[in-house]
């Protein structure tokens, strides 16, 4: 099965929760992932992570095959979203440009989203609140995990 990856859920795994100095075989198992196709995201995600020239944005600009470009469904439904919830395109103190793109990609492609952010409300959506109005499926990174049946020793 394939994923489509947040901003929030690579930093949550980068910088807090499983850095790859602690845990360097989670991260062999995500690169496998980005190699088979099996772990992706839209180019919106590598764009947010630039902001920020750290180890993390390193890794990911070395798997630059497992960002997806803008195509025509994906503007598509990027658009369909907005319209539906235009208070995702705002910018809060803690908001990402790239979370209408993260959903567009699981809407298109049929993915679940791997994702950090919190449940959210109408007042402040975020991605699991969107998804659960369109009936798409989210995880969080520990979920995401367990989903694969990883262990680590």
């Amino acid at each position: 099965m394939a994923y489509c990856i947040d901003t929030s859920a690579l930093i949550e795994c980068w910088t807090r929760s499983y850095p790859i100095d602690v845990l360097p075989g989670l991260w062999e198992r995500l690169d496998a992932m980005t190699r088979s196709n099996e772990l992706v995201a839209p180019d919106e995600v590598l764009h947010e992570l630039a902001k920020k020239e750290d180890e993390l944005h390193k890794w990911v600009k070395q798997r630059t095959h497992m960002f997806l470009e803008l195509d025509d469904p994906i503007q598509a439904a990027t658009r369909e979203i907005l319209s539906a919830n235009q208070l995702l395109a705002k910018d809060f103190a803690q908001r990402t440009h790239a979370d209408p793109f993260v959903i567009a990609v699981g809407r298109v492609r049929g993915l679940p989203i791997v994702t950090q952010e919190g449940p959210g409300s109408d007042k402040r959506p975020t991605i699991p609140y969107v998804c659960r109005i369109l009936g798409l499926r989210t995880l969080t990174i520990l979920e995401f995990i367990r989903e694969q049946g990883w262990t680590f020793q």
